[in-house]
């Protein structure tokens, strides 16, 4: 199955995967040996997810009538 996100639910990920960066820690939880990671690459890591999450929520919706509300708060 395809799901194509609408413009307005591609510019909701991207402005939550944006803002949720900026309150994200930069090295993974035990990975004391690694480079911090920039905001941008832990914001194309949250709009892949994010992205994911719609697009199997508009699945759910699309094909089973069944409803899940998203969080977007960051």
């Amino acid at each position: 199955m395809f799901v194509e996100l609408t413009e307005l639910e591609y510019n909701k990920c991207v402005e939550f995967s944006r803002m949720c960066a900026l309150n994200q820690q930069r090295i993974e939880f035990g990975q004391g040996d690694t480079t911090p990671r920039t905001t941008d690459e832990i914001s194309q890591d949250n709009l892949i997810g994010k992205m994911a999450e719609v697009a199997f929520a508009r699945m759910l919706h699309d094909v089973y009538r069944i409803d899940i509300e998203l969080d977007f708060n960051y």
